[in-house]
């Protein structure tokens, strides 16, 4: 969890989709756990903290070492359908936009303005409720990765930002029970898109060593 902080979510955060990959690594960084206390020399944005900051202090304590490399991989392409979109681009100041060097994250309260890129998950047994406010089909694509088992990555070419909405069901859902929602691709197809299998380039985290450390 740590490693993928400090390493796949500030990849994230640079790049704005999910397509790194991690391998390697002994068993026992799955398993044993650990309590980190850091204290920074400053006030530092916390894509600094839980980017280079965790990095450096992964590095001098566990002895981390990693290296990146590029393959082929399967991936879905999200693509327009040739018959259109069915969804139209947010209005025009509908959302805030949240200063990114503010640490103290405060969810909107009723009736104000959500945040512009906001996405969240609502989820039960039989349908997930996804919600993108005003965001890039690139930021959709980077989210339906985790719910479809490989990367999606966006070939749709369009640059306009959307309000989404997406019901669909959990991966093993019942379809024959009536509570169960339709399939992801059946819920995108309403929206004018679809996935798409192909091949594409990936980027893979690689543990190369990592170790215990020592008490402090």
């Amino acid at each position: 969890s740590l490693i993928r902080i400090a390493y796949i979510r500030a990849n994230f955060r640079a790049k704005g989709v999910d397509d790194l990959q991690m391998e390697g690594g002994p068993g026992w960084i799955d398993g044993q756990r650990y309590r980190v206390t850091s204290v920074a020399d400053g006030a530092a944005p916390i894509e600094v903290m839980e980017g280079p900051m965790l990095q450096k202090l992964l590095e001098d304590r566990f002895h981390l070492k990693t290296h990146r490399e590029t393959r082929e991989a399967s991936i879905y392409a999200l693509l327009a359908a040739k018959s259109g979109l069915k969804i139209k681009p947010a209005a025009p100041g509908s959302c805030a936009v949240r200063d990114p060097n503010d640490t103290d994250y405060r969810a909107p309260s009723p009736g104000e303005k959500p945040y512009c890129g906001d996405a969240n998950m609502a989820m039960s047994p039989y349908r997930f409720k996804f919600t993108l406010t005003s965001g890039t089909f690139r930021q959709l694509a980077s989210n339906l990765g985790a719910r479809v088992g490989r990367p999606v990555i966006d070939k749709t070419g369009i640059e306009e930002k959307f309000d989404v909405h997406l019901e669909f069901a959990p991966e093993g859902a019942d379809p024959s029970d009536e509570r169960t929602a339709p399939s992801i691709f059946t819920a995108l197809s309403e929206l004018g898109l679809k996935l798409e299998p192909s091949k594409g380039a990936r980027d893979y985290l690689i543990i190369d060593h990592v170790e215990e450390p020592a008490g402090n």
